[in-house]
């Protein structure tokens, strides 16, 4: 449709003059140009074109007020009325452009005259119709302004009896020659004559709001806006034409969007662009979009800064408007289309100063701080410069444009300051934004609960109190001003709460803080897992372990657990949290981290395979060898309070395990499981198979002792090792020709 409407306007551009009433009706003043032609086009701005259309004084005064109507009806401007949010407006604004329609307004026989010129143009069918799209159109802004004109109260109040039937003879009549056509009957002329009907016959009338429901909006700052969502009698898509030709031959716009009663400029303007639905506001008041700046959604700032514009016209009109460049604008005029449009090419008082407005700022982070925290002003250009302070030195500010953090960096439990930013554009203060900022101490005390601990805030202000709380039964809070004991009904297991203080200033909720607390209980679950590891000495397989003891008290040391050296290490248990942990031991691991407050990973350390010694005379160092032997390495877990502490014990076992992917051993304490995964059944027909056949053999690695030495057929076997003394011990297997190998180290 945009597409249809912009080729058409422009074919009516190049070719088209909107045909004069004094074509028909013979005037005896005539314009001196018409809409369109050569002279039209000479004119560089709208204002020039008007000034050049007034009536010279002398001839004003001579025109008899019928004729001067008909002139008023042919002021190729007369349209603009409808680029209102009513007529109303429109009237009062065009009158203010057009001195022969000021002075029609003034002239004490208007209504004969306004009756005689409604008569006479209601028996020309060219006047009333009109040939092309663009004059069906102008006629139907004609017929609407005489109706509105003749339907004013003052007239309506004057007029006697006989001539209000006999203006009611000629609205019936009017409305009987135009139902004819019927692209004619959905227009603003059709709609004004039935309304001009209504008021002859007393009847109720059409309201101006009746193609109209209203619906709330909001700004962003989400205060209510009234608006109206058009839900029948949408412009023709004659009148469409129309208003688009009007807007690019009047004013030279763009046009962007096809013309609708759906929106109007303050809703484009203020809502729509915002990401709102297409609306009208404005019906009710001409200053209902005074809410986007006076609930400070929007403030005012230099045009350079302004991303939206208000035409503030006081007597007849607001207009709005988005700002595109400093010299290109983006605009809805009433029902006209939505155009593109230069600053004072629009059909409102360009003459008095506009006010531009931007979103305003607003500063943005949280109210409390403990250490610091990051502060934005948002909304910002970026050609505003901005100055950030605090007024207690306790606060320190680091700041980067519209970006600050602010520190807390004083001694005291609970402090406060006021954080200001005073944006400025080319030295002029544009907005002063401040936050009132409190720093309030976490709750003091511990975590960990032994048998009952106690907790505070310090230092708040007289005006300020606590009511304290807890979110687990198992617990029992004991509160006294800013002081509470807490205790736990049971240790024999895990427990864990979230201690609440609420703090009030004067009676008025103010802040909360909360202390996650907890109890580990007698008992002691660690879970465990060596991850895969190959070097040049050999290969450890991925493994797991795990540990338990029932009654794990304070100062509980536990039984060797069996890890491999080299090796990175999981462990995670419950009671790891809240704990401070170390180790001892000859061999310390490396790379310790936390992956939270219940598991550690550290790297187990493999001892030396060489040791330093010197002779008896300290002079001379040899090196001796050493054999690996596996070390033990304590891990120390420690509460601050002294309770829940523990020791886990590892043997740490130097040697890996030299396997060779092919043969794979398990063991435990009592027997040794080994697989050849090669080693599979020979078919030898019909569906028969030969079991592969192998050697095995285990000795000792330190004495050199043959433990075994068996024949295996198949892929596996299993050997009982429950009476091999301590030791490591080497695995291999012969199949094929090919030798495997592997160690394993019994306990």
């Amino acid at each position: 449709m945009k597409k249809r409407i912009i080729t058409y306007v422009l074919a009516l551009l190049a070719t088209t003059a909107i045909c004069q009433t004094t074509d028909s009706l013979h005037l005896s003043f005539k314009f001196p140009f018409s809409q369109g032609d050569a002279k039209w086009k000479e004119f560089k701005t709208p204002q020039d074109r008007i000034a050049a259309l007034q009536i010279p004084k002398n001839i004003l005064a001579k025109i008899s007020t019928e004729d001067l109507l008909l002139i008023c009806l042919d002021f190729p401007y007369m349209s603009d009325v409808f680029a209102y949010d009513d007529i109303a407006n429109g009237v009062r604004a065009v009158a203010s452009k057009f001195n022969g329609f000021k002075e029609f307004l003034t002239r004490q026989d208007q209504t004969e005259a306004m009756i005689n010129v409604f008569q006479r143009i209601s028996h020309d069918n060219l006047y009333l119709i009109g040939n092309s799209d663009i004059e069906i159109g102008n006629n139907s802004m004609r017929i609407s302004i005489l109706s509105y004109l003749l339907g004013r109260n003052e007239i309506q109040n004057k007029m006697k009896s006989s001539l209000k039937t006999n203006l009611l003879d000629i609205t019936k009549n009017t409305i009987n020659t135009i139902s004819q056509y019927s692209y004619f009957t959905p227009s603003l002329g059709y709609f004004a004559l039935h309304t001009l009907k209504q008021i002859l016959s007393d009847s109720p009338q059409r309201e101006i709001y009746g193609d109209y429901m209203s619906v709330t909006r909001y700004t962003p700052n989400d205060s209510p806006v009234l608006a109206w969502k058009l839900y029948q009698n949408e412009l023709s898509e004659i009148e469409k034409t129309y208003y688009a030709y009007l807007a690019v031959n009047n004013y030279g716009a763009t046009i962007i969007s096809e013309a609708t009663k759906k929106y109007n400029c303050h809703a484009y303007a203020w809502h729509m662009t915002e990401g709102g639905d297409s609306v009208w506001i404005g019906l009710n008041s001409i200053y209902d979009e005074n809410i986007y700046w006076e609930d400070s959604s929007y403030m005012e700032v230099p045009e350079p800064l302004a991303s939206k514009v208000s035409y503030y016209e006081i007597l007849n009109a607001n207009h709005s408007a988005i700002i595109l460049s400093s010299g290109l604008y983006r605009s809805k005029w009433g029902a006209w289309p939505l155009v593109e449009h230069t600053p004072n090419a629009c059909p409102y008082d360009t003459s008095l100063p506009k006010k531009y407005y931007a979103r305003t700022p607003y500063l943005s982070g949280l109210s409390f701080i403990k250490h610091s925290e990051d502060y934005c002003i948002n909304n910002i250009s970026n050609s505003m410069s901005i100055i950030w302070s605090t007024d207690n030195d306790a606060f320190s500010i680091s700041s980067l444009g519209n970006q600050c953090k602010v520190t807390y960096e004083g001694v005291n439990h609970y402090d406060t300051t006021i954080l200001t930013a005073v944006i400025s554009y080319d030295g002029q203060i544009l907005k002063t934004l401040r936050k009132e900022i409190y720093h309030i101490d976490d709750i003091v005390g511990e975590s960990v609960l032994c048998n009952q601990e106690y907790y505070s805030v310090d230092n708040l202000p007289n005006n300020f109190s606590i009511e304290w709380s807890i979110d687990n039964i198992s617990f029992t809070i004991s509160p006294l001003g800013n002081n509470c004991s807490v205790s736990c009904n049971s240790y024999n297991a895990d427990r864990a709460a979230t201690l609440t203080a609420s703090i009030y200033r004067n009676g008025t909720f103010f802040y909360s803080l909360s202390k996650r607390i907890f109890t580990h209980g007698n008992s002691l679950a660690i879970s465990g897992r060596q991850e895969e590891y190959v070097s040049t000495s050999g290969y450890y397989p991925a493994q797991t372990f795990s540990y338990s003891e029932t009654y794990a008290t304070t100062g509980f040391v536990s039984d060797t657990i069996n890890i491999n050296g080299d090796c990175d290490i999981d462990i995670e248990s419950t009671r790891f949290k809240g704990m401070n942990i170390s180790f001892e031991g000859d061999y310390l691991p490396s790379d310790i981290s936390h992956f939270n407050e219940y598991c550690l990973r550290f790297h187990t350390s493999e001892c030396p395979t060489e040791i330093p010694f010197l002779n008896m005379q300290g002079t001379v160092p040899r090196i001796f060898p050493r054999f690996r032997a596996p070390y033990n390495l304590r891990l120390k877990a420690r509460s601050d309070v002294g309770c829940s502490d523990f020791d886990i014990i590892f043997r740490v076992l130097p040697f890996p395990y030299i396997n060779d992917p092919e043969l794979q051993i398990t063991t435990n304490n009592y027997y040794l499981y080994a697989y050849l995964t090669n080693a599979t059944p020979t078919p030898i027909g019909n569906g028969m198979y030969q079991q592969p056949t192998w050697s095995l053999t285990v000795t000792k690695v330190s004495t050199g002792q043959q433990m075994v030495s068996k024949t295996v057929m198949g892929i596996g076997t299993s050997v009982n090792i429950s009476n091999y003394s301590s030791g490591l011990y080497a695995v291999t297997a012969i199949f094929n020709g090919l030798t495997y190998s592997a160690k394993f180290v019994k306990q």
